[in-house]
């Protein structure tokens, strides 16, 4: 078992490789540390811990903006420790992403907006032949919330065990009805604290007992007026993996099975273009600047590439629709789309 003052040496010490990324990260993130111990579900801790090459695509992003000194030292300054860092942690990954999208795209006079609390403003402002237009970053999960969480816990042990949970097969069985959960600290205290004690329970039982094979401490909680339970199955001496929800190798062509998949994506970029177009419409009313929301996804690895075509499809499909309201506004997916 590893201690955490030897995480945090080795995090840093990795980080000390690339000198770009250690400008970017290294205060900021040294300030989180001492916030509480929760920092070892940090998304770039993982990141170094697991190793990082020099074609990764996070120095892709930081070499595409180091230059640009201004837009650098913003997008830096919103790494604050104190307001849930490790999920802006994930906004500014995404507002990276849109940065180097945009100078990759050819826009120029790229100017990453400072925030104004008694204003609502988009991320960027930027030029393309002369035309003004204004951006505004969302940042995506995976579809499923629930599992965002279930994941995050259980890197973070393994970095803390990773002899232990070399060996071990977990698999978690949800309800689908739980996908409707967002878990994070804005829900409610109960419900939140409640999932974050079971999993820190069902971890030190896998830590501490040599097992085989057994069923853990089920998870129950009442959602919306419904009792709802996880069960998660330990396994001993099989090929390290996390199924979530849906066994490998399922038939997702399945309607029910593309119903759970595509329903909670759909319905959160709906939310999410909502958000973002409130930010520029109220930033930019006029309609001088040309408008678009740029989703920057951070989908699971282990989804198909159909799955991967029809969330595309969904984001051109919300694109067309809000063109009823100006054709100066776009919905775009980062990575997938051109630009504008």
């Amino acid at each position: 078992m590893k201690s955490l003052e030897e995480l945090k040496k080795e995090v840093f010490d990795k980080l000390s490789q690339f000198p770009k990324l250690e400008a970017f990260f290294k205060d900021s993130l040294e300030e989180r540390m001492k916030v509480d111990d929760y920092w070892t579900e940090n998304a770039l801790v993982h990141c170094a811990l697991v190793g990082i090459s020099e074609d990764h695509p996070l120095l892709v992003l930081i070499n595409s903006i180091y230059d640009d000194e201004e837009n650098f030292g913003i997008l830096k300054k919103k790494l604050t420790p104190k307001d849930d860092y490790d999920r802006k942690m994930h906004d500014v990954l995404a507002e990276l992403n849109g940065y180097h999208q945009l100078k990759e795209s050819g826009f120029d006079a790229i100017e990453a907006i400072q925030k104004d609390i008694d204003q609502k403003r988009p991320d960027f402002s930027a030029e393309l032949d002369g035309k003004p237009y204004l951006f505004e970053v969302k940042n995506m999960r995976s579809p499923i919330d629930l599992f965002n969480i279930l994941l995050d816990k259980y890197y973070a042990r393994k970095l803390i065990c990773p002899d232990i949970y070399s060996k071990v097969f977990i698999h978690f069985k949800a309800s689908t009805t739980w996908r409707d959960v967002r878990f994070n600290p804005r829900e409610p205290d109960e419900l939140y604290h409640k999932t974050d004690g079971w999993l820190a329970t069902t971890f030190q039982t896998i830590e501490s007992a040599d097992v085989k094979s057994m069923d853990l401490q089920p998870f129950e909680a009442m959602f919306k007026g419904e009792k709802m339970r996880i069960r998660c199955l330990l396994e001993k001496g099989k090929s390290l993996g996390m199924i979530f929800g849906f066994d490998r190798g399922l038939c997702l062509s399945d309607p029910v099975n593309r119903k759970n998949l595509l329903y909670p994506f759909a319905k959160k970029i709906i939310a999410k273009v909502g958000e973002g177009m409130d930010q520029l419409l109220e930033f930019g009313s006029s309609n001088d600047s040309k408008k678009c929301v740029l989703i920057n996804w951070q989908k699971s690895g282990d989804l198909p590439m159909f799955f991967n075509k029809e969330c595309v499809a969904i984001v051109e499909k919300v694109d067309h629709l809000i063109k009823n309201i100006s054709e100066n506004l776009f919905v775009r997916l980062l990575n997938h789309h051109t630009l504008p």
